[in-house]
């Protein structure tokens, strides 16, 4: 079933946590700044079971691996290929050992043995997962298993999928051919293997392609990273690689192709269409949210870009004069996003982010333009006038004028009929304090001691979710009462609620998720009380 320890096993449940803590922090270290961002905002609770569900896409990656010893985190690459389509995950996090009575903190538990009593709940939690996209989505899911083998020195993929004429529809041939082509990598030797005879070999992948009957098609793919060991630095690389190999969408007529938005031809056209593409609808929507959830920071330019190249022909012209190609297209496009609750970007924000490709567009030769920061890129959207336009790139580059500053300059050039007036920024007076306004030092250590007081009060609540409902401390979250505080503590402070913010919203989403799949059993439930009725009276 795969490697199992390279390290020893936790003997407590502190050496437990500091092992995972050792883990995450050296895997955060080897990251770059944006897959950094992307895994902090991920709420990613080592030594449990972690399930993350978007269930309009119909792909679900598992790894049940993840125990200590599996050398490249099985676990992390899991939730990371999710995250880059806008997948479903459910993935061992480090949920390795089951509690025994003797000295030690447990064994290992295989989750990718069904037969093994540990796995009980993985395999249920899959089972619920598979229900929800199946109805979501409309169509067999994609089911993604990732293992951690080392059987061989190399480097090497090895996918095996599992399909057959009786059990799937015809585009799930396609659906292989496609996979055959797009499994070709300079960087991993990458064996594809067909299973078409449903033997049961004591794993997740042949539990449910032979259940297949019974639970309804599949479309199951299995992939065995044959690694000694991997850098943390390939982590990311081969997440992104994973990704793109198992990146499928639904067209209309049913068949399935890969994905690559990045390098996607699109074919001329000038032609306004008569009903909005659905299919192009959910692609694109998918798609920016996959870019927003990313990397935010760069999130504008390309979402911006890719708008202009799906819905205005990449016409730069076309998308300055707000001339859509597909403007139906886009205006459900706008409507999908406003329905997800995720990382899906606003209708402003997609209107901006328009403008900002189309600035970039016209002053992508300018060098000073490339010197702006994004926040300065911003405030510049609104000038209609490309001379003038050029004119505050200039000047906010030239002087180093700050988003306020440059906003207050272009204020400045509305309200007066002279557009091209100079330069002259507004000179930062610092007030003189008189001796008499000093606060005395005895009166300043001790403000800064009580607010030191009330950041430590503050920061011990903030773990205690009912006792914020008290109104006593309540009173210490009054703008009065925060002024005490040093401006880094507070920032401290929101750090600390946004995260904990974070956690119990994703604990909601999973609830939600799970009383959806319950009430579908409850339905099915009551339609067959139903029948059950009614032959009782019609035998009686």
């Amino acid at each position: 079933m795969g490697r199992k320890m390279t390290i020893n096993i936790p003997k407590s449940k502190d050496h437990f946590d500091q092992q995972i803590q050792d883990i995450r922090q050296s895997l955060h270290n080897s990251l770059g700044k944006n897959d950094q961002n992307l895994m902090n905002h991920l709420p990613f609770p080592e030594g449990q079971i972690y399930r993350r569900m978007n269930a309009n896409c119909p792909v679900l990656w598992v790894a049940p691996h993840g125990y200590f010893g599996d050398a490249i985190y099985s676990d992390y690459i899991g939730v990371l290929a999710a995250e880059m389509m806008a997948a479903s995950c459910l993935v061992n996090n480090k949920k390795c050992r089951r509690p025994l009575p003797e000295p030690g903190y447990g064994e290992i538990a295989d989750l990718n043995d069904p037969e093994d009593p540990s796995a009980q709940i993985f395999v249920k939690k899959l089972a619920a997962a598979i229900s929800m996209i199946r109805l979501k989505s409309g169509q067999p899911p994609y089911i993604v298993f990732l293992l951690n083998h080392s059987d061989c020195d190399e480097k090497s993929i090895e996918i095996t999928v599992a399909t057959s004429d009786d059990l799937h529809d015809m585009p799930s041939s396609k659906w292989i051919q496609a996979l055959k082509e797009s499994s070709v990598s300079n960087l991993f030797n990458t064996n594809l293997i067909e299973k078409v005879t449903p033997a049961y070999d004591r794993t997740l992948f042949s539990y449910l392609f032979c259940n297949q009957v019974e639970n309804g098609p599949l479309r199951l793919i299995q992939i065995k990273l044959n690694f000694q060991s991997l850098s943390l630095e390939q982590i990311v690389c081969l997440s992104g690689f994973l990704s793109r190999t198992v990146s499928y969408s639904s067209q209309a007529n049913g068949d399935l192709k890969p994905i690559d938005m990045n390098n996607k031809h699109i074919e001329p056209s000038t032609e306004q269409e008569i009903e909005p593409d659905m299919h192009l609808v959910e692609e694109a929507g998918l798609k920016l949210t996959e870019i927003v959830s990313r990397h935010y920071e760069h999130a504008m330019i390309e979402a911006g870009n890719y708008i202009v190249k799906l819905f205005f022909n990449n016409d730069i012209e076309r998308a300055r004069n707000k001339q859509a190609t597909k403007e139906k297209s886009l205006h459900q496009l706008i409507l999908y996003l406003q329905n997800q609750k995720n990382n899906a970007p606003s209708k402003s924000w997609l209107y901006n982010a328009v403008k900002l490709a189309v600035d970039c567009a016209d002053f992508k030769h300018y060098h000073l333009y490339k010197k702006l920061l994004l926040s300065h890129k911003i405030e510049l959207l609104p000038i209609s006038n490309q001379p003038l336009k050029k004119q505050l790139i200039q000047e906010t580059a030239n002087n180093n004028l700050t988003v306020s500053q440059l906003r207050e300059r272009i204020s400045q050039v509305k309200a007066s009929s002279n557009a091209t007036i100079p330069l002259k920024p507004k000179k930062i007076i610092h007030k003189k304090t008189s001796p008499k306004q000093l606060t005395p030092p005895r009166l300043q250590k001790k403000s800064e001691k009580a607010g030191e007081n009330l950041s430590k009060k503050i920061l011990s609540t903030i773990d205690d979710p009912k006792s914020l409902l008290n109104n006593d401390i309540l009173e210490k979250f009054s703008q009065e009462s925060l002024q005490q505080i040093t401006a880094g503590k507070r920032r401290q402070i929101f750090r600390k609620l946004e995260k904990k913010h974070t956690i119990i919203l994703a604990h909601i989403k999973q609830l939600k998720a799970d009383i959806q799949v319950n009430e579908t059993y409850l339905n099915q439930y009551q339609k067959l009380m139903v029948e059950m009725e009614r032959s009782l009276h019609e035998s009686n």
